[in-house]
């Protein structure tokens, strides 16, 4: 999966957070995010990016 900065999230009003990780298993780490706190695979790999987004 590869996104284009189109793909990437963008906040209608408000702000948007970047924080980046440095972790040893990036599957581990983006299942994670994805799977305890309902996050959003928007890139897998290279880099992998989990969208939090709030309500």
């Amino acid at each position: 999966m590869t996104a284009s900065p189109a793909d990437l999230p963008v906040p209608e009003h408000g702000l948007l957070l970047t924080h980046f990780l440095t972790v040893r298993d990036v599957a581990v780490s983006r299942r994670f995010y994805a799977d305890v706190f309902g996050g959003e695979v928007v890139m897998e790999e290279n880099p992998a990016i989990v969208n939090l987004t709030r309500p």
